[in-house]
């Protein structure tokens, strides 16, 4: 009775042994966690793959915001695959988000494995202080130049496009109207390509002004001419032009020019 209570015993660990022999094994073994990566590169996505009983059947690698890819090279049933894959960062990564890339690998007949690895996108810059529309940067007086940048600038929840532009590095200014009259805004002196836009209110969505945006007028840069009322406040947007791969960043100059509404002239009546 002990000698088949010992064979018993000795065949529950023989099939756990197999078992646990026949799983399947992947590893992501380069780049190195938490690689910097840049929008559009090509990084390069080393693995290896071990199934020593079953054998594999697939191989699959998945990089974020893509479906899955399957990877070819190997015969089908083999115990043991290294490679290499292409995964292409998205154009529109953003400052230090984190992107997986995913390598599955599936069996004859065990559950598929997976391997993740983390890259984070480029090196943040830390937001302008006039990034949102709340923390808009006051400007004042009749004329007047200021500089900054957007680099590091982002779009908020409901915010309009820009003179009909996506953007998505956009920068606030505020100006009241000393007057009734109109102002000439522009951001000639800035060294990207820029867009422009007017509004009034003070929380998104806002009402644009009339003929208060525009894309290029001086090379890349933009201007508007507006009508103004006495005291009213006025919210300055300046963004980057966005062609499909984010929006442009550089160094803003913001330029105003304000011109007061000529008074009436006097009627004279003559009397004989």
């Amino acid at each position: 009775m002990k000698d088949l209570i010992r064979s018993a015993a000795a065949a529950v660990v023989i099939l756990a042994g197999a078992q646990a022999n026949a799983a399947i094994i992947v590893n992501i073994t380069s780049p190195t966690p938490n690689t910097r990566v840049s929008a559009g590169q090509n990084v390069v996505i080393g693995f290896t793959a071990h199934n020593a009983v079953a054998g594999l059947s697939t191989i699959t690698i998945t990089g974020e915001r893509d479906s899955p890819t399957v990877i070819s090279g190997f015969a089908p049933n083999t115990n043991s695959f290294s490679s290499t894959a292409i995964y292409t960062i998205p154009l529109d990564v953003l400052d230090d988000e984190e992107l997986t890339v995913s390598v599955t690998a599936t069996g004859v007949a065990d559950t598929p494995e997976t391997s993740t690895l983390t890259l984070l996108g480029p090196v943040g810059v830390p937001a302008p202080a006039n990034d949102d529309l709340a923390n808009c940067q006051v400007i004042a007086g009749d004329t007047g130049t200021v500089n900054g940048t957007n680099a590091g600038a982002s779009k908020e929840t409901n915010e309009a496009n820009h003179a009909a532009n996506s953007g998505g590095r956009s920068v606030w200014y505020c100006w009241t109207a000393p007057g009734d009259g109109e102002v000439t805004i522009d951001t000639v002196g800035s060294d990207f390509d820029t867009t422009l836009a007017t509004y009034l209110g003070s929380v998104h969505p806002l009402s644009p002004v009339t003929n208060g945006s525009n894309d290029d007028t001086v090379g890349v840069t933009s201007s508007v001419t507006i009508d103004v009322n006495d005291g009213s406040v006025y919210r300055i947007a300046v963004d980057g032009f966005n062609g499909g791969s984010g929006a442009a960043t550089g160094n803003v100059t913001l330029n105003w020019d304000f011109q007061a509404a000529s008074a009436a002239s006097p009627v004279w009546t003559m009397y004989e």
